[in-house]
């Protein structure tokens, strides 16, 4: 009886001791699974529409920008990157869906985007909701940093707003081309309504006027009813705002009409795409550029050289992959900094990260702006070629 109770102690005590082995090794098969378990970083641009040209650019960069981190060993004790990647089609209702997807079921930790400003301001109140920070490279318009809307808190930013670059471009216009009546054609959205009340108050501070201030739908294909307007009326330069297809086009049709006035773009004016698409029309347009490939620094030729390594048949790389890929290489070193994918301590980590990118070193200010170099270029035999760098500090 007594050789009974001990042969039953001992088996009592084995399983116990078999039980606590295999409860260890699921608790380390667990936090192993978590550690081991891919990071999700989210990107929306539109990849489709008038806007896809640029919407591609900045996956790939997105993509490029990942592919070197996984490639290098991860972050986080070795965890890899997963991009997820939705189309926002440049439409503020399709932003908002395509974030609330990568959000609620993708499950990011951060976001890449928006590209345009409109999308960008549908998409911050549904950042706040959630509490999941976006770092966008695109969109300019001033009010997504400087005003107050919901969820400001919640978004950064790596490119100069155009409040930033307006005194830039009103001071070039009025010193260098020697331009006083200065007409106006600009996309109907935030971004042209804005960058162009920028660019009015800055060039009238210099006694300049924008006497004709015309506007036209993203996507449009005929634009001569308005730029026969401006050419009878007889300005001394004309500003316009816009992407690499409308910019394309607009500026053909200006040859149409046999346009000998200065011509100076924000947007995509000095980008390969904008200049493959107009060809000859593209010569001696002036633009704003927050990126140009030539920039002479180690860490831009660097990146250049990436671009047309991983891109042979693509473009040379322009503010729409330059942004993008800045963008991304901010969120992996807000995660590091942060040590976790816990997003409200990729915010607070954001608030404080730095990055020393191909235009100048990225650091946010209190406001969430990043105040990189700009530069005023001219498109000469093919090739956008910089003026002059211009500081936004």
């Amino acid at each position: 009886m007594i050789g009974s109770k001990h042969v039953l102690r001992s088996r009592v005590l084995v399983l116990a001791l078999l039980l606590v082995i295999v409860s260890a090794s699921l608790a380390g098969c667990s936090s192993k699974k978590a550690n081991d378990e891919a990071i999700k970083i989210g990107v929306i641009a539109p990849m489709t529409g008038p806007q896809q040209f640029e919407g591609q650019t900045e996956v790939d960069a997105v993509r490029m920008a990942v592919d070197e981190v996984n490639k290098a060993g991860g972050i986080l004790g070795g965890r890899m990157i997963t991009l997820v990647a939705e189309d926002d089609g440049a439409q503020p209702a399709q932003g908002a869906s395509a974030v609330e997807k990568l959000i609620t079921k993708d499950k990011v930790v951060a976001i890449q985007g928006a590209q345009w400003s409109s999308v960008s301001k549908a998409v911050m109140p549904i950042l706040e909701k959630y509490g999941v920070p976006a770092v966008t490279a695109i969109s300019t318009a001033p009010d997504i940093t400087e005003g107050n809307l919901p969820g400001k808190d919640w978004i950064f930013r790596v490119i100069p707003h155009d409040g930033l670059v307006a005194s830039a471009i009103a001071e070039f216009i009025k010193t260098n081309l020697k331009a006083t009546k200065v007409d106006v054609l600009a996309v109907n959205d935030d971004w042209g309504r804005q960058s162009t009340a920028a660019v009015k108050a800055e060039l009238e501070k210099r006694g300049g006027t924008l006497p004709k201030i015309e506007y036209y739908t993203g996507g449009e294909t005929n634009f001569l009813p308005q730029l026969t307007a401006i050419k009878n009326d007889n300005p001394d330069a004309l500003f316009l705002v816009g992407q690499s297809q409308d910019g394309s086009m607009i500026v053909k049709q200006l040859k149409e009409l046999k346009w000998s006035k200065p011509v100076i773009g924000l947007g995509a004016f000095a980008s390969d795409t904008f200049i493959s698409l107009a060809k000859d029309a593209a010569e001696g347009v002036y633009s704003l550029a927050q990126y140009v490939d030539s920039v002479d620094s180690p860490i831009n030729k660097s990146f250049v050289n990436a671009w047309k390594t991983r891109y042979p048949k693509s473009l040379l790389p322009d503010k729409y992959a330059w942004g993008p890929y800045t963008a991304t290489k901010v969120i992996i070193e807000a995660i590091k900094k942060a040590g976790s994918t816990d997003p409200k301590k990729i915010q607070e980590a954001l608030k404080s990260v730095t990055y020393d990118g191909a235009t100048g070193k990225i650091a946010f200010d209190a406001k969430h702006q990043a105040h990189p170099d700009v530069y005023i270029t001219v498109i000469k035999n093919g090739k956008a070629v910089i003026q002059t760098p211009i500081s936004t500090k």
